[in-house]
Order: structure tokens, then C-alpha cells, then sequence
């Protein structure tokens, strides 16, 4: 009983040569398939939402037509707000604190410690000649 199972195309035994060669298909096309199951294009929206003719997004700096993924506009925004940091800091106690700890406590402590350890221990392994004793 065959059950209605037919071999399909891809089952059937393959004929290379001049003649029987099959036609490749361009990268491109797969490649915009498999990121459209990956990364679908929005819907058509609402007059509220602002799209573009083939339904994308609008033409901004978060999205660029040449990298293949969408940019999170989230993550954009953080990049952004962290590369302005500057332009928006304040002193705040909280802040001048922290650049007290980490300019001036912090590397005084370490050379201290480091001037109390300095020719504590001879770090010079054995050589030819020395006797293991004097290890």
C-alpha cells in the first residue's frame, strides 16, 4: 500500500552534466528569505506610525538599509546617551565621592601595598650551579 505517498522532486535521483545541471538560484534571494523568517518587516500601520512605501521603517540613523539586522532603538538610545555622557554630567555628592575613591584612594592603597611587598621574596627560580638547598 502506497498510502498516497509520491516521491517528490527532491527524492528523485539526481542527473548531473551539460544538460541536467540545476540552476542556482542567487544568494541574495535566500539569504533576504531566511532573515525575513529571522526578522520580519513590520506590518502596515496606522497613520500614527510612520512606514515607508515597501512597509519598513522610516529612513533614520537607527536603521541602515545595508546591515542586514535591524537595530534595537532601545540599544541606540543607550549608545547614545552613553556617548553624551559627558555633555549631561553633573557634581553630585555622590559622584564627586566615587572620583575621590577611584582617583585617589584606590591607587595610594595599591602603592602602599605594592612598596610593603617590593624585595619580600627573591622570585629568582634555580639555576645551574645552585644548590637546592638554598630553596
Amino acid at each position: 500500500m502506497h498510502h498516497g505517498v509520491t516521491i517528490s522532486e527532491s527524492a528523485k535521483p539526481l542527473m548531473f552534466g551539460p544538460h541536467h545541471e540545476p540552476h542556482p538560484q542567487p544568494q541574495h534571494h535566500q539569504r533576504e528569505s531566511a532573515l525575513a523568517l529571522i526578522y520580519p518587516h513590520p506590518q502596515k500601520t496606522t497613520s500614527r506610525h510612520q512606514t515607508t512605501q515597501n512597509g519598513g521603517p522610516p529612513q533614520s540613523p537607527e536603521y541602515i538599509p545595508a546591515l542586514p539586522v535591524r537595530l534595537d532603538p532601545q540599544l541606540v538610545k543607550w549608545n547614545k546617551m552613553t556617548t553624551n555622557r559627558h555633555k549631561h554630567f553633573r557634581w553630585t555628592p555622590r559622584t564627586a565621592w566615587l572620583n575621590i575613591v577611584y582617583v585617589i584612594i584606590v591607587p595610594v592603597s595599591l602603592g602602599v601595598v605594592t612598596y610593603n611587598v617590593a624585595d619580600k621574596w627573591n622570585m629568582r627560580g634555580k639555576r645551574r650551579g645552585d644548590l637546592i638547598s638554598e630553596f
